[in-house]
C-alpha cells in the first residue's frame, strides 16, 4: 500500500506566495496584515500596500485580480500601485535594493514553510508505519483506498 500525504505545498517555481510577501511587508513597516488589507488610505499604510502590490507582481505568478482579492481591492488599484512604485524606483538604487530585500525575505519564509511541511509529512508517514504493525489477536483492515482509517471488524 502506498501512503499519500495530501497537503498543498507552495509552488516555488511559480514564485513567492502572497502571504509571505504580506508577512515581510508587515514586519518591515511594523503594521498588521489587517491594516495592509484595510480600506484606510493613510500614507503609512498606502506605501507598504503599494510595495506589496509591486513585489507580488514582480516575484509571484499571481494575477492582478488575485493580488487585488488578497488586499480587498480592484485590479485597477493594483495597476495604479505598481505604476506608482515603478515611478518611485526609477533612478533610486536604494529603493530598488529594498524591493529586492523584501522579495528575498519572502522567498525565505516560503522555504521555511516548505521545510516545515516536509517534516510534518515525514511525521505523518512515521505515524502510519507504526499503526500498520500487526496487533496480536485482532484482524484489521483498511477501509477505502489509502484512507488510513483502521476498522476492527466486529463479530
Amino acid at each position: 500500500m502506498e501512503i499519500v500525504v495530501n497537503y498543498k505545498q507552495p509552488a516555488f517555481s511559480d514564485g513567492v506566495s502572497l502571504s509571505s510577501i504580506d508577512r515581510t511587508i508587515c514586519k518591515h513597516f511594523e503594521i498588521t496584515s489587517e491594516l495592509l488589507k484595510s480600506p484606510k488610505r493613510n500614507a503609512y499604510i498606502v506605501k507598504p500596500r503599494h510595495i506589496f502590490c509591486s513585489v507580488a507582481h514582480l516575484y509571484s505568478n499571481a494575477s492582478l485580480t488575485k493580488i487585488g482579492q488578497y488586499l480587498n481591492r480592484d485590479h485597477t488599484t493594483i495597476i495604479h500601485a505598481i505604476k506608482s512604485v515603478k515611478r518611485d524606483m526609477s533612478g533610486d538604487a536604494d529603493f530598488q535594493e529594498f524591493m529586492l530585500k523584501i522579495a528575498k525575505e519572502a522567498f525565505a519564509y516560503d522555504e521555511e514553510r516548505r521545510i516545515y511541511f516536509e517534516k510534518e509529512a515525514e511525521k505523518i508517514k512515521e505515524g502510519i508505519k507504526k499503526r500498520k504493525k500487526h496487533i496480536p489477536g485482532l484482524r484489521h483492515k483498511i477501509v477505502g483506498k489509502a484512507s488510513g482509517d483502521w476498522v476492527c471488524p466486529t463479530g
